[in-house]
């Protein structure tokens, strides 16, 4: 592993003087590829489920506990003298 790092600083022979400088130079960085990009659309519609779900749930909730207190309400009018 130390070689190969000195080899990759190893100074260049250059035109002008032909014998390596005293300037080290990188070797080139190579470009690794994408991955395949990644749409936003199906985290779009996972919410836009989850939200409809959730308004749905508690609209029933609601649904259930005004039945409740509608069946109570008449229950207590109904036995007032």
């Amino acid at each position: 592993m130390s070689q190969q790092l000195a080899e990759s600083y190893a100074p260049l022979a250059t035109p002008e003087t032909g014998s390596g400088s005293s300037q080290q130079v990188r070797t080139p960085l190579s470009l690794v590829p994408a991955g395949p990009a990644r749409r936003r659309i199906p985290f779009a519609v996972f919410s836009m489920i989850a939200l409809v779900g959730a308004l749905v749930t508690v609209l029933m909730l609601n649904i259930s506990v005004s039945s409740s207190n509608m069946n109570l309400w008449n229950c207590v009018t109904s036995r007032s003298p």
